[in-house]
């Protein structure tokens, strides 16, 4: 299992009313960093990788 960095926001659009379920808006991205060698072939880009959740370390 891989864990990567991200970051979230709910924000609230002010022209809907109170009671619209779609007032509140939830925006995400995930971080990422050069791509490393081995991958530049794919994408010029890499995911940052969370390793100190225990589910994402190596066993």
């Amino acid at each position: 299992m891989l864990g990567l960095v991200g970051l979230y926001s709910w924000w609230c659009d002010h022209t809907k009313d109170d009671e619209d379920p779609d007032r509140w808006i939830l925006t995400a991205t995930t971080l990422t960093s050069d791509v490393v060698h081995t991958l530049e072939g794919v994408h010029d880009r890499n995911p940052v990788i969370f390793r100190s959740h225990p589910q994402c370390s190596e066993p």
